[in-house]
């Protein structure tokens, strides 16, 4: 058996265009246009095929989105597998004393650093904003303040521990 060829969209458009050309009435009938695009063009049989790709393509695009969602919560589940053994080893640091520790793998070290903590948004003078959306720049506010100046609505959090892992 002979794998049946299937005509282009173009193919089938040409096909139309023939048929109004030789008749066409047809444009003001659209029962009679109709059964003459079933019976004296491809039209009605690609249309169905498209239809059906149309259906098969939204399931594959359906799975496709479940299986993106499934491994976004294995993501997130990992992520936090990561922050709870990184707080372990932290802890272990901290136990010790130990600011550094050097290991066959990798080097450990734990600092401690400050971040800005914006307290107040409308009271953030302009010069410390970056241009639209107007966002507070927090590096321009933590230098300020680690100089010694003043930003009304900022200041800087205490101090807090954290890890650094350099893998050799």
């Amino acid at each position: 058996m002979i794998p049946q060829r299937f005509l282009s969209a173009d193919e089938v458009k040409a096909q139309i265009q023939r048929l109004l050309a030789d008749w066409p009435e047809l444009r003001e009938d659209d029962e009679a246009l109709a059964l003459s695009l079933e019976s004296e063009t491809d039209a009605i049989e690609f249309c169905t095929r498209l239809v059906r790709k149309i259906g098969e393509t939204k399931a594959y695009s359906e799975g496709t989105a479940n299986y993106i969602a499934e491994l976004r919560a294995r993501q997130e589940t990992l992520d936090l597998r990561i922050e709870r053994l990184r707080g372990i080893l932290m802890s272990v640091m901290q136990t010790a004393g130990m600011a550094k520790l050097p290991l066959p793998i990798a080097s450990l070290s734990v600092s401690y650093r400050q971040h800005v903590v914006i307290a107040d948004r409308d009271l953030i003078p302009e010069y410390y904003r970056r241009e639209p959306p107007w966002e507070p720049n927090k590096i321009l506010i933590g230098a300020s303040l680690k100089a010694g100046d003043v930003v009304p609505g900022c200041e800087m959090s205490n101090p807090e521990p954290s890890l650094t892992i350099r893998v050799k």
